[in-house]
């Protein structure tokens, strides 16, 4: 018979399972422990979080609590080229609203030169944890004047590609209502 209790020691959530007269503890574990354990340890620089998101249960629960605080209260999603799109898209959806990719410069599918001339695409730069210089852009159109947006990343070390997507929000007259990643979670 299992009963889940308060360990008094450290306070986490335990199952103590009888076996033979035996008490067994097994400790629950947490969103952030299970993250970790997916996460490879020969990861350089930064953690390959395709690791983690490649897990769907594990990919579910992280976009449900990424968007607990914020369900009812942004109108679109916001999330930096690359690997950040696969959870912006995943809490935009979990969160009924539209989701916008910033792309690295030149990515947009469009005639450069028509669409650059006629300004309808917004820009910003910013240097990333490697100390590369990067610009990030997106269309006009891609959100709504004075949308609430929150800006979700998987993984930040310098805050820069988070900023640089604040800077694009803010250009389109938007208000950013905050910005999250899978390291807030750990």
């Amino acid at each position: 018979m299992d009963n889940l209790c308060i360990h008094k020691a450290c306070g986490r959530a335990v199952t103590y399972a009888c076996i033979t007269g035996v008490n067994l503890i097994s400790y629950a574990v947490t969103l952030a422990d299970r993250i970790k354990k997916a996460l490879p340890r020969d990861s350089i620089n930064k953690p390959d979080m395709l690791a983690v998101f490649a897990k769907p249960d594990l990919l579910k629960e992280i976009t449900q609590e990424l968007c607990n605080p914020f369900r009812g209260k942004v109108d679109c999603v916001i999330s930096p080229e690359a690997v950040g799109w696969v959870l912006g898209a995943a809490v935009a959806t979990e969160l009924g609203v539209p989701f916008v990719g910033a792309r690295k410069l030149g990515n947009l599918p469009y005639a450069r030169e028509a669409f650059y001339h006629c300004e309808k695409v917004v820009l910003a730069a910013y240097t990333d944890y490697s100390g590369r210089e990067k610009v990030i852009e997106i269309t006009r159109d891609s959100m709504k004047p004075k949308s609430r947006v929150l800006i979700v990343d998987d993984w930040t070390d310098t805050g820069a590609g988070i900023n640089a997507c604040r800077v694009l929000v803010e250009k389109l007259n938007g208000t950013v209502v905050d910005a999250v990643t899978v390291k807030n979670l750990l």
